[in-house]
């Protein structure tokens, strides 16, 4: 398993309603986060620098980070792109491909990703509508992954090779789908088995706080995450709380 953090942002913006509750950070929060990064040493690294070295078997860099963004919101253009060039840093943006074809306000441009690339940006899919893709029947899956890597591809002039699942949902069958449409990796958040098509991220949102984010940047979060997901103790721990709080599982986080 990387033990990295690959952060996982969507907003950074000052509080947008009910709507994204929990789904962003301030700008001054964020550059808290980042200056807190800075100071203490850790490296910024590439999601695809991440997966050669896991790749090649090659360990991974001591005190470093990876930066995601969901969705491509402007936000991420206005207010984290002028931090992120004062630390140093770049990032991978997973877009969602039909509101930005479409021009809905609150979405980053092409031009404004052009540049953005221009300057160390990765993009990579979010697949066209944002669907939860489990729901989905196979053709429309494959369109959902196909056709919004191409549209970016054309767009952007270059490959994209990475993706990322709405609301982290994926099982097997969409992850094989996945590789075979070209990918080369996948991000969900920590929701299935780990792997390099469901790779594991680190949620940041408005909840946190320094002793928190510390935490996660520390590589414990991956820890405690395996813990509760990958083991039988943590099966048994998960089965106790859907019980509390009356709930079931999604057919496709059951065990196998």
């Amino acid at each position: 398993m990387i033990r990295l953090p690959i952060f996982m942002y969507h907003h950074v913006s000052e509080p947008l309603g009910l709507s994204v509750k929990g789904m962003q950070v301030s700008p001054n929060e964020f550059e808290q986060q980042m200056s807190f990064l800075f100071q203490k040493g850790y490296r910024c690294l590439s999601l695809p620098d991440v997966i050669v070295n896991f790749q090649e078997g090659k360990p991974q860099p001591e005190r470093s980070f990876v930066l995601t963004f969901d969705d491509g919101y402007f936000d991420i253009y206005k207010n984290a792109f002028p931090v992120l060039k004062k630390f140093g840093f770049s990032a991978t943006v997973f877009v969602v491909v039909k509101p930005v074809e479409d021009g809905v306000p609150g979405y980053l441009s092409w031009q404004q990703m052009r540049e953005l690339t221009r300057n160390q940006f990765i993009f990579g899919s979010h697949t066209l509508t944002h669907p939860r893709l489990p729901s989905l029947d196979t053709k429309t899956i494959g369109r959902e992954l196909d056709e919004s890597k191409k549209v970016i591809e054309d767009r952007l002039g270059g490959p994209v090779d990475l993706l990322a699942y709405p609301y982290g949902e994926s099982n097997e069958d969409i992850q094989d789908m996945a590789y075979k449409t070209g990918y080369h990796a996948a991000c969900g958040v920590t929701l299935g088995y780990w792997g390099p098509f469901n790779l594991w991220r680190v949620p940041i949102n408005e909840h946190e706080n320094s002793l928190t984010f510390y935490w996660k940047a520390s590589g414990r979060y991956h820890a405690y995450t395996s813990l509760i997901v990958e083991t039988y103790i943590g099966s048994k721990l998960r089965a106790f709380k859907r019980h509390i709080r009356g709930k079931t599982p999604r057919p496709f986080l059951q065990e196998q």
